[in-house]
């Protein structure tokens, strides 16, 4: 049985390099000592005084990977980019392999390939089959550096050229028969073992409270161009069509800025909100909306604050200015969080109750080369700000931004954007198959850090139906921001549960076993949850012609296959009884659904029954009002 000790051992086979890249050259790393212990390996690679120590420690199921390197001179240090590599022979090809990438700056998309030779050069994490046993690999930060998977093997990057060391944990792998079983155990092991050094979601004290309603953001629906007036003629749409709304989301627009994107005031725009900040939020909440929010940028706005404006004469002892001019909350920890306890105090004595906080992938690349790794500066901007935003909020915030330092530097808070925004206008069928299966694939490791947010979506579109759909079974809250300027209620109310609030399953939506491998979301693409006991798929196809596909039970990781269940079909409204040989053939077009629900056959003196969700609602199985429901009443 191939295991994590058996993997480890395959790099070793194939044997590898390292080498130290330096601000005076290229440091060959050439003796080398591998000790087997059984409990651990170590291992020492060596070129005059410059060191590289490697620990590989394993637990029954994982291996974490930990380093210490040194370049031999204080005076020496590592480039900001790839300032160590570790390049592996050639390793046996996996049967197919699924990866996580940061292809640009700001979100995480999925990719799958054959072999490791295609592997893209900033891979965070991977899947890889062989034969029945699955390998899950990650990525870690160490003390001062983040790592990366590619093509060749693993590069260490401090993203600035003042360190002459680096320590902390780099990768690692667990192996199990089933794939989301591997990846729950790595992150679990990490984390154990030291590697993570932030709570995993299900440690994270955060609740998901202010966000189980639906929810509404003005972004979509106005961009910059709203004042207060649009947002109540909105609410007043909402209430005509009786979708209750459970919380707002001021996007980008509320605030003062010049031309060039930079700050003027830390206060509302007065000219869209003349009667002030709190007079709007308690207008709002008359509407039965419990909780508003408001955006910014981890830097306050895209481009900081206009020297000698008002919002920086009143913040100047606690902003900064960086190397490209841009001048930003303070990166010290006492200055900095100075400044976010006063402007958070000041949303939240106006009735805010969270935050949404964009542009968190793009800071990293302003803050390299300074003198700190980014690492060590990004967990002290997060310890900051989320300290702010627990006091005033309970920590409360929708981060985006997807970078291995976000992810894992994050110490309290509990929802972060999963993918990128949600904007369809031009190419609806094209890009719901990208948004789908970036978000699908991308929760399949997003989902053990944080609660995975799908971003919001349109009730008027083209897609309504199939985002609906989708956002029954992806656990993600559920947001509106339609550009036209009217709603459908009857997209809207069966994407929520008989008392308003958002269907959310023990999990983020992953991908069924047979489309874990294959694809980015094209073709037949199969979405599927729990809840108790209970399963939600939704079908989609994301080909551009009809197309036919099964369902199984056994397509559903972790399913007991050794029970039935009675699966029911929303559009079709059709109860089918199943068990591990049936097989349901369906057919769909280019812009169609399927919303299946499953429920777990139980029996008493009255005979077989399920506990059955509302059949109303595209996926009834994380309902919190089921029904027990006789079978002989259905079938």
């Amino acid at each position: 049985m191939f295991t994590a000790k058996d993997y480890v051992k395959e790099i070793l086979r194939a044997g590898f390099t390292a080498k130290f890249n330096t601000t005076s050259g290229e440091i060959v790393l050439g003796d080398i000592t591998i000790c087997d212990n059984g409990t651990d390996i170590n291992i020492s690679l060596t070129k005059d005084n410059a060191k590289l120590d490697i620990k590989v420690v394993f637990t029954e199921n994982s291996a974490m990977a930990s380093l210490t390197a040194f370049t031999g001179d204080e005076g020496l240090c590592f480039t900001a980019d790839n300032g160590i590599v570790i390049s592996f022979g050639e390793l046996k090809n996996p049967d197919g392999m699924r990866l996580t990438v940061i292809p640009y700056t700001c979100f995480m998309n999925t990719a799958y390939c054959g072999n490791y030779s295609q592997m893209p050069f900033k891979t965070q994490s991977f899947l890889a089959k062989y034969g029945e046993r699955h390998c899950s690999a990650i990525t870690l930060c160490g003390d001062n550096f983040r790592t990366w998977f590619f093509a060749e093997g693993i590069r260490l990057c401090t993203d600035c050229e003042c360190i002459s060391s680096v320590n902390g944990a780099f990768a690692s792998v667990s192996v199990a028969d089933d794939p989301f079983v591997a990846i729950d155990t790595n992150y679990k092991d990490a984390r154990r073992l030291g590697g993570i050094s932030v709570p995993l979601k299900h440690e994270r004290v955060v609740t998901l409270d202010k966000f189980k309603g639906l929810g509404w953001c003005t972004w979509n629906a106005f961009e910059e161009d709203f004042d207060e007036d649009k947002i109540f003629q909105k609410l007043d749409q909402f209430k005509e069509l009786n979708i209750p709304i459970g919380w707002v989301l001021i996007d980008d627009g509320w605030l003062v800025h010049d031309d060039d994107k930079k700050l003027l005031s830390l206060k509302i725009d007065e000219k869209k909100f003349p009667h002030g900040l709190k007079s709007f939020v308690d207008k709002v909440k008359s509407y039965g909306v419990e909780h508003v929010g408001l955006w910014h940028t981890i830097t306050a706005y895209w481009y900081g604050f206009v020297e000698g404006s008002q919002a920086y004469c009143e913040q100047k002892d606690n902003l900064e200015r960086l190397e490209n001019g841009m001048i930003v909350p303070s990166l010290d920890y006492e200055k900095g969080y100075r400044f976010w306890d006063d402007w958070y105090g000041y949303f939240a004595q106006n009735g805010i109750d969270f935050v949404k906080i964009d542009s968190q992938t793009s800071f990293i690349e302003q803050l390299k080369n300074r003198d700190r790794s980014v690492r060590e500066i990004m967990q002290t901007v997060y310890s900051y700000i989320e300290k702010a935003a627990m006091k005033h909020f309970g920590g409360d915030i929708i981060n985006t931004g997807m970078d291995i330092i976000n992810i894992q530097s994050r110490p309290y808070t509990l929802v972060a954007r999963n993918g990128e925004d949600f904007w369809i206008e031009s190419q609806p069928r094209a890009q719901f198959r990208y948004l789908t299966g970036q978000n699908v694939y991308n929760s399949v490791s997003h989902d053990k850090m944080y609660h995975c947010d799908y971003d919001m979506w349109w009730s008027t579109d083209i897609t309504a139906t199939r985002c609906g759909v989708l956002r029954t079974v992806s656990g993600s809250i559920n947001y509106l921001s339609d550009q036209k300027p009217y709603f459908d209620a009857e997209k809207i109310l069966p994407t929520l549960d008989d008392d308003g609030n958002t269907f959310f399953g023990d999990h983020a939506g992953y991908p069924t076993l047979d489309c874990l491998y294959g694809g980015n979301g094209t073709g037949i693409f199969k979405v599927w949850n729990s809840f108790e006991g209970s399963y939600g798929v939704a079908v989609f196809n994301n080909m551009d012609e009809d197309s036919g596909d099964t369902l199984r039970l056994d397509n559903i990781s972790g399913i007991n296959l050794d029970k039935e269940y009675i699966c029911y079909e929303y559009f079709s409204k059709q109860f089918v009884r199943m068990n591990r040989n049936t097989e349901l053939k369906f057919k769909l077009s280019p812009d169609d659904a399927l919303a299946y629900s499953l429920y777990p056959i139980e029996c008493d003196d009255g005979g077989e029954y399920v506990m059955l969700g509302n059949t109303q609602k595209y996926t009834g199985y994380a309902s919190k009002f089921k029904m027990k429901t006789y079978i002989n009443r259905i079938i």
